[in-house]
């Protein structure tokens, strides 16, 4: 009697047991099935960024007008008459960096928690190791820091054309420098994580944080990390994001200062007399530009 109450406690034990493991069991099969299941949205939306971003590359390399300017001001025979205004070369230089850039991130992004290591806690599709994330951190990293400033430059090259009326052979000589020194320091910015194994696995892609996930005192990688972490996430960002608005607050600026000017002018009552005089057609609606970029401005 006393022998069967034992086994009926001891058994009664190891269910309760064998009850407790396939709870937490249950547990940690939903926490690793939910992250994965976010992955799948983000690489939606990175596809998309891809060719969104590929098309606009494209647009400006095969517009012929796009190529007219770049070898002359003037059209070529051959070439077929064009309509409408075509962007300004160095200007869709450094949309096509942008777009680039853009990729770049991107597809780090679409690769998702697939190059993070096998043996890496809570990832439900972790088929990669140590190098191929590492790679993908390293990519993430190359268009984190490239895009914000790539759009920094862009602003800024509107802003020179539009307010202080450069030239194309100004802009050109300013766009090599500024397009070398930007890959050059996100090269080396992203370069830095590597030697401090800073490259680990985030969730759901592979970014710069300490390994294993969430650790604090047990961290066996990447133990620098939380500083590259703030500079790359913080510094870096909040800094682009503030000259961007900056740079934007003033061309917004100076246009609409050219619009009210343009305004004036075509609502002028000597307008159609001095458009009469020099031979040009006044046309209902139209917004007269005050500048010309290829011929010199007489103040």
């Amino acid at each position: 009697m006393l022998s069967d109450n034992i086994t009926s406690i001891v058994n009664g034990g190891i269910n309760i047991t064998n009850t407790t493991s396939n709870m937490t069991s249950v547990e940690e099969e939903e926490e690793d099935i939910w992250p994965a299941y976010l992955t799948w949205i983000q690489k939606f939306f990175a596809f998309w960024s891809i060719l969104c971003s590929f098309a606009i590359c494209r647009e400006i390399i095969a517009d012929p007008r796009n190529k007219r300017n770049c070898r002359s001001n003037n059209a070529s025979p051959r070439m077929p008459k064009q309509t409408g205004s075509s962007l300004q070369s160095s200007i869709g230089r450094i949309l096509i960096n942008l777009s680039i850039a853009d990729m770049i991130f991107s597809f780090a992004v679409f690769l998702g928690e697939w190059p993070a290591p096998k043996d890496t806690m809570y990832i439900h599709h972790a088929r990669g190791n140590v190098g191929f994330c590492t790679f993908q951190g390293w990519l993430r990293a190359v268009g984190y820091l490239a895009s914000p400033m790539f759009s920094i430059a862009l602003n800024g090259f509107f802003l020179l054309l539009v307010r202080y009326r450069w030239r194309d052979q100004q802009l050109w000589r300013l766009e090599y420098k500024v397009t070398a020194g930007i890959w050059l320091y996100c090269l080396a910015w992203s370069i830095v994580p590597i030697p401090l194994q800073a490259y680990n696995s985030d969730w759901d892609v592979c970014w710069v944080v300490s390994a294993p996930i969430d650790c604090i005192d047990d961290c066996t990688r990447g133990l620098g990390a939380m500083y590259l972490e703030i500079y790359f996430t913080f510094i870096h960002i909040w800094v682009c994001l503030v000259s961007t608005i900056v740079l934007m607050v003033i061309l917004v600026r100076t246009v609409k200062s050219i619009e009210d000017k343009a305004s004036k002018y075509n609502h002028h009552p000597n307008c159609k007399v001095t458009a009469a005089r020099s031979g040009k057609n006044t046309i209902k609606g139209e917004t007269t530009v005050p500048f010309s970029l290829n011929q010199p401005t007489n103040n």
